[in-house]
């Protein structure tokens, strides 16, 4: 192997016996990193550090540990290898190494003898300087590229004494690059850590700015509403007033006509004397009257002097230097106003904890402890907001505030649902937020369907053939409409909706609700004032389980005018609205759920209802937030209750003082709550802050 080497490296190249069983032939040591790259190497050194075998045996198809590495023939030696190694005259002054020196300097050889492989021809080691290019080369080199370069000269042959002045540089450089490197790499963790904190304050600002922006438009709205409504009205009342002279000139004008024919028949030579000159003189009066308050004809038109060029560049984003912007002075800190009205569509859910200060919020939700329970009790349920990577890189550290700890803004953003067709006030039953974030509802009082975009802009209406009382959500984009006794499954597309389901059932439904992420849903039903639910397949009807509720108090049901009855289905949770003023909370009388084959009968585990600064009647609708979170519309005590999925005594009003809300839906992504109400043309939209 030795006399192979040496002769090997006499043509210029090197050869490497088999390393960690491996033909090192084919695979010289470039692919442990390129020249000068020696982070490239790490990963292939480490691969070839572990259970080395004694190359010279491998030769001969035996198996012998290896105990020694010889530095020049790159060769991995058992102990009788060895010592015929160093008893060898060819090899005799070759460097070993022994023991924990192996996996020690291996990697150091290898990269060592990379980084003599020539650049351009990774086969070949270096063994010239071409002194004109101030180069190492190889033979292929000197060969192809530099044979009239003036001064080549063999390495071999160089007798080039110890420079200590190069030993102090490469030491004093190596020790700057380690220096340099170290401090960069702690510039950046911190820069990072910079960065992060400033993302948060400036999308605080962003969102300061939107809600500035939103507070002026809706005051500019609301002014604007105003003077159209006045200058209508006043030019309204004034020919309203013309109007009324007009007719009281036109009775006037007949009764003076009936006088003066009167005169002019049976009147004496006296009367038909002074009565015409009497009626002439009044009828010119009234006459000039009219002509001069004869109203103009007028128009009204709308004329919009905002630059739609200018808002859509509100705002710009940059980096700049940190000496610059502390030269400028620049200040990050915002205040947010009280009062404001920000848009609910963020760019990231999140309330971040950072050193911004936030101004004081008119969001005056206050936490309460219910009272009235039956005994403690809490929500198994699971869920979460899902992010972009990008998003969820740059705020993995950055504390995301539960939005049962953020308050509301209780100054909603209305849009309007009523679309062309529409016969009558919405009566928005039922809504649902779908994965892409659309908005699809059921309008019960015009009995369709109705998508809308992310940002509230309709998509699309679809009649129905009955009038619609409920809906759930499926899975993916895929809804559930119930009828008075029976069900209908939606596809929603892009802009349609598409029937791919339907089956009838034996009593009313009372409700819907999702059974997790298949295609099945819980159906509530009714008889006898005793509730019980279904589970079925959403498409085809097939029912799977029948459950029954144990009502622990004895307490029949009484339900209202459309039965009052709501479900919400969580795992082994179903929660059941009933009466006016009361939820019920029931689990599994087993620790599996009631998941489980033989399990139909579920028990009260607690309830909430109205209380002395929660009030709550009639309960319209259910449902949570990616956390568990429970939210419960109060249609007659016109507010919305928020529920803690940890503990059923946190619980609050979020929204009040809204007019018979019928349904609630929850974007736990872009933080908000949506609400259709009874008799409204339009849906309200409230921000958490």
């Amino acid at each position: 192997m030795c006399k192979a080497w040496k002769k090997g490296a006499e043509k210029g190249r090197v050869y490497t016996p088999n390393i960690c069983g491996t033909n090192m032939t084919d695979k010289p040591f470039e692919e442990l990193g390129a020249v000068g790259g020696l982070h490239d190497s790490k990963e292939e050194t480490s691969r070839i550090n572990t259970n080395f075998k004694c190359e010279p045996c491998l030769f001969e198809n035996i198996e012998k540990e290896a105990s020694t590495f010889c530095m020049d023939c790159s060769e991995h030696l058992c102990a009788s290898c060895a010592r015929e190694h160093r008893k060898n005259k060819l090899s005799r002054d070759h460097k070993l190494f022994e023991g924990e020196d192996i996996s020690d300097k291996f990697t150091t050889i290898a990269i060592m003898k990379k980084m003599m492989h020539c650049p351009d021809h990774p086969d070949t080691v270096v063994m010239y300087k071409c002194e004109d290019h101030e180069k190492y080369i190889c033979v292929t080199c000197l060969a192809e590229c530099h044979r009239k370069c003036n001064t080549v000269n063999e390495i071999a042959k160089a007798k080039t004494p110890v420079n200590e002045n190069m030993n102090a540089r490469v030491e004093k450089t190596l020790s700057q690059l380690q220096d340099t490197a170290t401090a960069s790499k702690r510039e950046s963790e911190e820069n990072i850590s910079t960065y992060k904190d400033q993302l948060a304050k400036v999308q605080l600002q962003q969102q300061s700015l939107l809600s500035s922006i939103y507070e002026k438009l809706s005051q500019a709205k609301a002014n604007l509403e105003s003077e159209t409504l006045n200058l209508v009205t006043k030019e309204v009342n004034d020919h309203e007033r013309n109007l009324t002279k007009c007719k009281e000139t036109c009775v006037e004008g007949q009764e003076f006509r009936k006088v003066f024919e009167f005169v002019m028949k049976f009147g004496n030579s006296v009367e038909r004397s002074v009565i015409p000159n009497l009626i002439l003189s009044r009828a010119e009066d009234l006459y000039e009257t009219i002509k001069a308050e004869n109203m103009t004809e007028k128009s009204l038109i709308f004329e919009t002097t905002l630059d739609m060029e200018t808002i859509g560049n509100i705002a710009n984003v940059s980096m700049v230097s940190a000496s610059l912007n502390e030269q400028q002075g620049a200040n990050t800190d915002v205040s947010v106003s009280s009062d404001e009205i920000p848009r609910p569509v963020h760019t990231l859910e999140e309330k971040a904890e950072s050193s911004v200060h936030l101004g004081p919020s008119k969001c005056n939700a206050t936490t309460q402890t219910d009272e009235m329970a039956l005994q403690t009790g809490s929500l198994d349920t699971r869920g979460g907001s899902s992010s972009s990577n990008i998003t969820q890189h740059l705020t993995e550290n950055v504390k995301i505030p539960s939005l049962m700890k953020r308050n509301i803004n209780q100054l909603g953003v209305s849009y309007k649902v009523r679309c062309p067709g529409d016969k009558a006030r919405c009566k928005i039953y039922a809504l649902e937020i779908l994965p892409d974030e659309r908005l699809i509802m059921i309008d019960k009082a015009n009995t369709n369907l109705k998508l809308f975009t992310e940002h509230f802009s309709l998509v699309f209406t679809k009649g129905l053939h009955n009038v619609p009382f409920y809906m759930c959500h499926v899975n993916d984009k895929t809804v559930a409409v119930s009828f008075e006794k029976s069900i209908e499954t939606y596809d929603i597309e892009t802009s349609n909706a598409h029937k791919v389901g339907h089956f009838l059932t034996k009593t009313d439904v009372c409700s819907l609700a999702k059974v997790g992420d298949v295609q099945e849903i819980a159906i509530l039903f009714e008889e006898s004032n005793k509730p019980f639910i279904q589970i079925r397949n959403a498409r085809t009807g097939r029912i799977f389980k029948t459950v029954n509720f144990e009502n622990s108090c004895g307490v029949p049901y009484k339900f209202g005018e459309d039965g009052c009855l709501r479900l919400l289905y969580k795992g082994a949770i179903a929660i059941i609205v009933s009466e006016f003023e009361k939820l019920h909370c029931y689990k599994s009388a087993s620790t599996t759920g009631y998941a489980g084959e033989n399990e139909n009968v579920v028990q009260e585990s607690w309830f909430y209802k109205s209380r002395d600064g929660s009030y709550l009647k009639f309960i319209s609708y259910l449902t949570a937030d990616d956390e568990g979170n429970i939210y419960v519309c109060g249609r007659d005590s016109y507010n919305v209750h928020q529920i803690s999925k940890d503990d059923y005594r946190r619980n609050r009003i979020i929204i009040s003082n809204i007019k018979k809300p019928l349904s609630v839906g929850v974007n736990s992504k872009r933080g908000y709550v949506v609400i259709g109400c009874h008799e409204d043309d339009y849906i309200h939209v409230y921000n958490f802050c």
